[in-house]
């Protein structure tokens, strides 16, 4: 009886250190000091949001960027970049208050579409992202001119 208490009072030991760690690590995250420029300008789903809404869906984003690293891979990676990436999943999780991407920890962006052997040179090169587990455990690869382009259009739905 007394191991069993031990072993759930070390489990909520563990899990409260885990959330805190989190929280602090979002709480000192900065954003772009436009980030409400940028996603007005750039995504049509944050301009149609209430301003509380706005407030949130800011909040979901700084939660993404504090916990998802994105690298570019010989490709800059800017602030829209950034921003773009993180709408880009939030938008799909928005009506689900506490759902988090927990199972990625980096977005790979490539300055171009890939193959199969994530080549961005030479032929059938037709990737535009993807994510998985094996050689892309916890990771995912988007095409930096695709993440741009699927924003461009606000009537497509392809972001």
């Amino acid at each position: 009886m007394i191991g069993a208490l031990v072993v759930v009072l070390i489990i909520a030991v563990i899990g409260y250190k885990v959330y805190s760690d989190r929280k602090k690590r979002v709480d000192d995250f900065k954003l772009p000091k436009d980030t409400s420029s940028l996603l007005s300008q750039h995504v049509a789903f944050y301009r149609e949001l209430s301003d509380k809404d706005k407030a949130v869906f800011e909040v979901r984003i700084k939660d993404f960027l504090a916990n998802v690293s994105i690298t570019g891979v010989d490709v800059a990676v800017e602030d829209l970049d950034r921003l773009l990436i993180a709408s880009g999943a939030i938008i799909p999780i928005f009506s689900f208050p506490t759902w988090r991407y927990n199972n990625i920890s980096e977005v790979l962006l490539y300055k171009g579409t890939f193959n199969k052997e994530y080549d961005t040179d030479g032929a059938e090169r037709n990737i535009l992202g993807m994510v998985g587990d094996g050689a892309l455990h916890r990771e995912m690869i988007l095409s930096k001119p695709s993440v741009r382009s699927s924003f461009a259009n606000d009537n497509d739905g392809h972001n």
